[in-house]
């Protein structure tokens, strides 16, 4: 099993190989599950299971629920960073992860095409298992996607994200505390910070009135909390 510490190295350990394996769709996490299983749970397992997020969606930093959860450390960033077929198949976990919460990641990048992730049709259906009540542990499932996209160079996914994140605490300024938003922008890293063009672009503050304007709805929406 993958126990949560790693030592960075230029070489892959067992540890890292089980990974890169799962990504693969070789190999299984530690629970001996793979990757295809975990994209065919339905809805109830996906919001009830609490220890396969992190093989999805695997980030730098230990789990507080799985302790034997991988560590994405710097070299096994560096290979995903490289490698199309494990970015693909971590996409298609992203995929299942934004169906679960009334989402769809939509663009064919292969064309290049700008990558968008928006409501899908059953986004009502799916607000109050997936969006409702403080403490929601998909916000913090959301926060690890930021996390993770970031780390493995797939930032057009992380953009589309945060952007979409962004769009939602705007239209439902009661739904998410001010505290997750905040921690949303930490994970999201240098798209959020106001230097990255296209990200400005898809959270449409280009324009600086555009810019007061949404900040001005969002500041006065969680001014309650």
């Amino acid at each position: 099993k993958v126990g949560p510490k790693r030592d960075v190295g230029t070489k892959c350990s067992l540890d890292q190989r089980q990974l890169i394996e799962f990504f693969q769709c070789k190999g299984t996490d530690d629970e001996d599950r793979t990757l295809e299983q975990i994209i065919k749970w339905d809805d109830q397992l996906w919001n009830c299971c609490h220890n396969h997020i992190q093989w999805v969606l695997p980030t730098d930093e230990p789990s507080r629920f799985n302790a034997f959860a991988p560590i994405l450390d710097e070299s096994l960033q560096a290979i995903f960073k490289k490698d199309r077929g494990l970015q693909n198949n971590l996409r298609r976990g992203l995929q299942r992860f934004m169906s679960f919460l009334g989402l769809s990641l939509e663009g064919d990048f292969d064309l290049g095409e700008r990558l968008q992730v928006v409501k899908a049709s059953n986004f009502n259906s799916r607000i109050l298992t997936c969006w409702r009540g403080p403490e929601n542990h998909n916000y913090s499932r959301l926060s690890r996607a930021l996390r993770c996209l970031g780390l493995v160079g797939m930032v057009r996914e992380q953009r589309a994200l945060y952007a979409c994140l962004y769009k939602l605490v705007d239209e439902h300024p009661d739904m998410i505390e001010s505290s997750t938003v905040n921690i949303w922008k930490e994970r999201a890293g240098p798209i959020a910070d106001g230097k990255d063009e296209d990200a400005l672009e898809d959270l449409d503050l280009k324009s600086p009135e555009t810019a007061d304007r949404k900040s001005t709805r969002l500041n006065s929406s969680h001014s309650q909390d």
